[in-house]
């Protein structure tokens, strides 16, 4: 025999209003009296009834559904991917939402007005975010709710979470200066990354507040096969570097791979230090010091702070998460 399913008519014969009543005091469409407001709260807890979403969003105007944008593979991506979705889409539950997810080609915003246009979505979570953010533009004329995962040339203007890029990178600065080195090498991401460029600020500014001259640097796109160039690069620049800082693990692991064929001894005759921590760095040997990013945090807060856009509530603000410095044995002191 089929179960029966509570609908809104079993609350309001519980209640003893009419359907409309319950409709307009469920989901805070109408004005209702206190007391007519607590009798269907009653009634429909008492009942286990909760109305859909799809009803909801046909009466607000809302689907309840949050979009995100994947990056494509071998971009600036997410290298713990899983996670930051895991953290997101538990999140949106805790707040009845759902994510939508999509690709991102290169911040193309074709997708963004085909599901704007089509009311799919209610706002976006934005990642691998640029100081002159097409997608941001578009979101903010359009006054789209949206939240993004790093900090824009707009910022003040929407809600964004980052992590603390800059002071990571000078603890990494600092822990190597602590173990004895003093000629250093960086390799960075080209102009234009916001998170980037401020990883790099933090690797100059303490280096600069201890005398250091400015380092060599080598400017080069994200992945492994970069990094084995530019640490070549770096080497023919100055042959005397003890230690090189890379904005991201891959390039890290590049360099380290590059110095092996050299038959250099990374975490004797060379330290080298990455970030985000990715999973090949606790496993490699010797094992990458890297910068750990709270990706746990950064899915739950983005999508709270969405929560918050989407209410009207607060105006719009950002958060600054900071990261833990992870010292593994590519950072041994110089021999």
């Amino acid at each position: 025999m089929k179960s029966h399913r509570t609908t809104i008519r079993d609350v309001s014969r519980r209640a003893g209003v009419s359907v409309a009543t319950v409709s307009k005091a469920l989901n805070g469409t109408g004005i209702v009296a206190n007391e007519t407001q607590k009798k269907v709260v009653e009634a429909a807890e008492s009942l286990g009834y909760s109305p859909s979403k799809a009803a909801q969003g046909l009466v607000g105007g809302r689907s309840f559904q949050v979009g995100y944008g994947l990056p494509e593979p071998g971009e600036r991506g997410n290298p713990t991917l899983n996670a930051f979705l895991h953290s997101m889409v538990t999140a949106a539950g805790g707040h009845g939402l759902e994510i939508v997810l999509f690709r991102d080609l290169a911040h193309d915003i074709s997708p963004y007005e085909g599901l704007v246009r089509r009311g799919v979505v209610d706002g976006f979570v934005l990642s691998e975010t640029d100081y002159d953010d097409g997608r941001v533009d578009y979101l903010l004329e359009r006054e789209v709710p949206f939240v993004t995962f790093g900090r824009t040339a707009g910022s003040h203007r929407h809600f964004w979470v980052d992590v603390d890029g800059e002071a990571g990178m000078m603890d990494v600065s600092r822990h190597l200066i602590e173990r004895g080195h003093s000629r250093f090498g960086v390799i960075g991401w080209p102009d234009g990354s916001e998170s980037g460029d401020l990883r790099l600020d933090g690797i100059f500014k303490v280096l600069a507040d201890h005398g250091f001259p400015q380092p060599a640097a080598v400017r080069t796109t994200n992945g492994f096969d970069p990094g084995r160039v530019a640490l070549a690069q770096l080497l023919t620049i100055d042959p005397s570097i003890t230690a090189v800082i890379a904005v991201s693990d891959e390039l890290a692991l590049g360099a380290m791979t590059e110095a092996a064929v050299r038959g250099i001894e990374v975490g004797k005759d060379l330290a080298v230090a990455g970030f985000d921590d990715i999973p090949t760095a606790s496993i490699v040997q010797p094992g990458l010091t890297s910068v750990r990013q709270p990706f746990q945090a950064i899915g739950t807060v983005l999508v709270d702070l969405l929560a918050d856009a989407l209410s009207l509530k607060i105006g719009p603000r950002g958060v600054l998460l900071k990261p833990d410095l992870v010292v593994r044995s590519s950072t041994a002191a110089p021999t």
